[in-house]
């Protein structure tokens, strides 16, 4: 069994933390910040096709936005968030708003004119064929004495 000390503020220094920590600046973190929003992105080869899998969250189809064009691919985001709590008499109400744009660099074997996107679950599917070109041989001539 251990002694524990207990001092009539003990609470209150168990609520509150360490009072060296009250003059001491936190480091911003970027999942506390509600403007940073950074969706996963996963890109996979899979029988002929390439796919781009952007997981989005809880954000409307109509919200988001995918270009292609001269070998990038282009995926813009907004999400709008309202939250709404009341505890004992008491009612917050929070809104926020984010969004994101990524820009990723095609290969040259993808066939991006005929791009689709799909859209289920919060998680946005961007596929194109690629193309499967053998490489080039090249004889090696050796230098004739």
């Amino acid at each position: 069994m251990a002694l524990v000390l207990r001092t009539p503020a003990h609470r209150f220094w168990r609520c509150y933390g360490n009072p060296q920590s009250w003059f001491t600046p936190a480091l911003p973190s970027r999942s506390s910040d509600s403007h940073a929003w950074d969706p996963r992105i996963r890109v996979k080869k899979d029988n002929g096709k390439l796919k781009y899998r952007i997981e989005v969250g809880d954000t409307r189809p109509e919200d988001l936005d995918v270009s292609v064009s001269d070998g990038v691919i282009t995926v813009r985001g907004e999400r709008r968030q309202k939250r709404e709590i009341e505890r004992r008499g008491y009612g917050w109400r929070e809104i926020s708003q984010s969004s994101f744009c990524r820009s990723l660099s095609l290969p040259r074997s993808a066939d991006w004119e005929k791009a689709e996107a799909s859209f289920e679950d919060g998680v946005l599917e961007v596929s194109m064929t690629i193309t499967e070109d053998e490489p080039k041989r090249i004889e090696i001539q050796t230098a004739r004495q």
